[in-house]
């Protein structure tokens, strides 16, 4: 298993990509599809529905992360219920989050590291996230998150998060992932840096 350290150089913004291996032990498992990276602040959001902690741990020993939160959830991976918000500095300015998914446990590591960072929290309803086992949903929750734009393949049910989203300065990008979708992944999935 490999995870790519993305780490800003000498030369502002621009990033270089560090390939790293991940050891191919017995009960280390780490999915790309179960993290997300922020590292301006080396913030690793986990999730350990496809990974061991084991799993986790290494990526966040590779990654030299300063804090890893980990979110246990009923999805398939942690990017089908969750997505933080980078502002156009780099650093996290929201969490997007399908609170019915996640155990209590995870609910509250969450608030509590965002109350701690003064950021804000958006519950999504399963439509948004990766559905029910009689409707699948509509990945929102499953996106590339930039400095300043948030790629998803569709809209929150809830218009006011894309209203607060842009009063935050933060650019929308709506892409049609729905043949990607009918296998349960979507923008994330093709995009993410681990």
């Amino acid at each position: 298993i490999t995870a790519y350290e993305i780490m800003p150089s000498l030369v502002g913004s621009e990033m270089c990509i560090r390939d790293s291996e991940i050891p191919d032990q017995k009960g280390i498992r780490a999915d790309g599809g179960e993290f997300y990276f922020c590292a301006k602040e080396k913030v690793l959001f986990s999730g350990l529905q496809r990974n061991t902690r084991l799993g986790a741990d290494n990526v966040a020993e590779v990654l030299n992360v300063k804090e890893m939160i980990i979110l246990k959830g009923d999805g398939y991976h942690l990017d089908t219920f969750f997505t933080p918000v980078l502002n156009i500095d780099g650093r996290i300015t929201a969490l997007i989050v399908c609170t019915s998914i996640l155990s209590n446990g995870s609910k509250k590591r969450l608030y509590q590291f965002a109350d701690e960072k003064n950021i804000p929290v958006f519950v999504i309803p399963t439509d948004d996230a990766i559905g029910t086992e009689k409707r699948i949903g509509n990945f929102a929750a499953n996106a590339l998150p930039l400095p300043g734009v948030l790629i998803r393949p569709n809209h929150f049910t809830d218009p006011s998060i894309d209203e607060k989203l842009m009063d935050m300065g933060i650019n929308r990008i709506i892409t049609s992932t729905s043949q990607f979708q009918l296998s349960g992944g979507s923008v994330h999935c093709m995009t993410n840096e681990l």
